[in-house]
């Protein structure tokens, strides 16, 4: 080897082993190896123009001269290429060239056919359809396979003496390859733990609340599917099932252990369609899983739920951070999503089940959505009742925050109504007041100016910290700084009576079987009991007793119809408690307009086999047979949980007393569900819908003279 050359423009072979292409005798072995600095001229202008040109880099060369050829090389060459252990190329990334774009020929010297090695920097986006693509920022060339055969001498391809074989790879860039394929095992080993170990729990929280929305043909999609967790007992039974994934170790892991799902290698953050899963468009699909939110794609989470509403998913049942609802500004991220989706029912659940990493808890939704026009707005969101695993719920209008009355990020320029010498540190929610400091001294990146009519506020944040560190729960960790309430009087709906012939206990082992009816004098009353309600929206004068139920009525409004004819019914239950919480100021009229302008719009109905969940928030539906004509009749019932009422302490692991009493509070935080109940009863049939747009008519009728 010529000792006296440092630097060489393409590797080594138009310099030091030029003379044994020709010469093979010449060589000191047909097969060498080595590995030669290299400085770059013929495109040095590009330097620093571009991510992938370099100044000076060292090339590997492995050789064979006038020895090994195609049909020895071919296969080694391709393990490396292909095997899981080094390059992990798969057949569908690999292009074919012509002649023009797979031909190395640098001008006079050896040349001949070759394969080129590109990194795709862009690996989210579309593979190009052929390699004359492959010449831009977004892939930079790792290694060259070239098969000398010729010699060109001017404008003639001479054959050479003996076939030989030129390997080049650049040191630096096939490092680069073997940091990230490294990496990207890190990640998947990460996701075992991490994004895929969910317990089974969750897994059958998800199967149960899809079951019911289940018919033949319905097509199941988990779009990050990994280790097909959430396919692990399904069987097909009549299904489409359909596990994507991005991930090439994931899509050979469900291959090889899910034979009846259909395996599809997909991004699904681009050019999502239906056809590119292989669903037709008339048919209902459901999509489940746990999305990606840990890693490398949380970059663009706030895509993640657009995919659905791109799929026209029917439902959706998915697990994702409790802070994409529960955060204003992330919720208004999600865009077409929230415009054409309804939350039915979300559990709560520790992010600390998933994983034994370190850091804070915080709070992950199991949530099921259903496609629907009207949408969600924040407020919606705001009165949703939300489960946690041991029966309890709460809502945002639970609680009282600081969001309005602090500022939370740092700020250029403030006034004179600010301090001086007094900030506070930047926070986003109670989990990083939690982890970071709060008052500092000097201004920097990180501080936030404090108004001095604010810093009361601010030091109760201080306090709160140190008060309550340790020992917030983990669904409340997302939330911002709660405010101190003042103590006042709770207002709550007017004590109302409900009759008790229309009331009775039932039990059941979870939430998604309808239960069985509980002889409470015989039977103790345990937590998983509640009551069953079936609750009326109005009262017939001609029902046998008119006089007994209507004195029980807080509202003595007539019904009346389009015409203002009296209907011969009353306000009574459900449309009684709907007149308190306008009284009281939960909604006002505004809001009633919408709703009766909803309920008009309703096309579809449950006598004519509307597909609905058969439990949406508090309230059971159930399709029975009509007593004196034919087809169906749908009933409805209100379920509240045992754990709800205010005697519940009395009342659990007791035999039930006669005439025994139970409350059930009605306020700001939970009214909501007179409002879905009012919904859901106009969907039961053309009958039903008729009834409530007469009693919501009447109501705003009546509050408008009053007011």
């Amino acid at each position: 080897m010529n000792q006296k050359i440092k630097f060489t423009t393409d590797g080594v072979r138009k310099t030091t082993l030029k003379k044994y292409f020709n010469n093979p005798d010449l060589a000191p072995s047909r097969n060498l190896v080595n590995c030669q600095r290299v400085i770059r001229t013929d495109d040095i202008q590009q330097i620093n123009q571009h991510s992938y040109h370099q100044t000076c880099f060292e090339m590997l060369g492995c050789f064979s001269i006038g020895g090994n050829f195609k049909a020895e090389v071919i296969p080694i060459i391709w393990q490396w290429f292909t095997s899981p252990e080094w390059l992990n190329i798969t057949e569908d990334h690999i292009l074919f060239g012509s002649k023009k774009t797979n031909f190395w020929d640098m001008g006079d010297g050896p040349c001949g056919p070759n394969s080129e090695i590109f990194f795709d920097f862009q690996t989210e986006q579309e593979l190009p359809k052929n390699a004359t693509d492959l010449d831009n920022k977004r892939f930079i060339e790792i290694c060259n396979l070239v098969f000398p055969e010729f010699y060109h001498k001017k404008n003639e391809y001479l054959p050479l003496a003996q076939k030989c074989v030129d390997v080049g790879a650049g040191l630096e860039r096939i490092a680069m390859r073997i940091i990230v394929k490294q990496a990207i095992n890190k990640l998947w080993k990460k996701k075992k733990k991490y994004r895929f170990n969910a317990t089974k729990s969750y897994k059958d929280y998800v199967n149960k609340l899809i079951t019911p929305l289940l018919i033949k043909n319905t097509t199941i999609l988990d779009t990050s599917a990994g280790k097909g967790s959430f396919f692990s007992d399904r069987e097909k039974n009549g299904l489409l099932l359909i596990a994507g994934d991005n991930d090439k170790l994931a899509v050979n892991y469900l291959k090889e252990n899910f034979p009846h799902l259909l395996i599809i290698q997909k991004n699904a953050l681009i050019d999502i369609k239906r056809a590119e899963y292989g669903i037709k468009a008339n048919q209902k699909l459901i999509i489940i899983g746990n999305p990606p939110y840990n890693d490398l794609t949380s970059l663009k989470a706030r895509k993640i739920k657009e995919i659905y509403y791109y799929l026209k998913a029917d439902y959706v049942c998915v697990l994702h951070p409790l802070s994409y609802l529960i955060k204003e500004t992330n919720f208004n991220h999600l865009k077409e999503f929230k415009d054409n989706y309804r939350l039915l029912k979300s559990l709560v659940v520790d992010s600390k089940k998933f994983s034994d990493a370190k850091g804070a808890s915080f709070p992950i939704a199991v949530s099921l959505y259903q496609l629907d026009k009207k949408g969600m707005d924040y407020e919606y969101i705001k009165n949703f009742s939300f489960q946690l695993e041991n029966g309890k719920q709460f809502s945002l209008n639970s609680f009282q925050f600081l969001t309005d009355l602090v500022n939370k990020y740092p700020k250029k320029t403030f006034s004179d109504e600010y301090l001086n010498n007094l900030f506070f540190f930047t926070f986003r929610d109670i989990n990083s007041i939690m982890r970071n400091k709060t008052f500092i001294s000097e201004a920097n990146n990180y501080s936030v100016p404090i108004k001095k009519d604010k810093l009361k506020y601010y030091a109760y944040i201080d306090y709160f910290k140190e008060k309550f560190q340790g020992t917030i729960p983990f669904y409340l960790r997302n939330f911002d700084s709660k405010k101190p309430k003042k103590i006042t009087k709770t207002k709550n709906i007017k004590e109302f009576e409900a009759h008790s012939s229309k009331i009775r206990v039932k039990k059941r082992k979870d939430i998604f079987y309808q239960g069985i009816p509980l002889a409470t004098r015989q039977e103790k009353i345990t937590s998983d009991c509640y009551f069953e309600w079936q609750i009326s929206y109005d009262l017939k004068e001609t029902n046998s007793k008119f006089a007994e139920l209507h004195k029980l009525t807080l509202n003595k409004i007539k019904i009346v119809d389009k015409e203002e004819n009296p209907t011969g019914r009353y306000i009574y239950e459900l449309s009684d408690l709907l007149v308190e919480i306008l009284r009281k100021g939960f909604i006002d009229l505004k809001y009633l307009k919408k709703l009766l302008k909803e309920v008009q719009e309703e096309k579809q109905f449950i006598e004519d086999e509307l597909e609905v969940s058969g439990l949406i928030l508090k309230i059971e539906i159930i399709i029975k047979e009509k007593q004196k004509a034919i087809g169906i009749q749908p009933m409805l019932y209100l379920c509240i949980p045992i754990k709800l009422v205010e005697e519940y302490s009395e009342i659990e692991n007791n035999l039930a007393e006669s005439k025994q009493k139970a409350t059930y509070l009605i306020t700001k935080n939970n009214f909501q569900f007179v409002i879905e109940t009012i919904r859901i009863f106009a969907l039961l049939s053309k009958k039903h819908q008729k009834d409530i747009v007469n009693i919501l008519r009447t109501i705003l009728h009546f509050k408008e003279n009053v007011k």
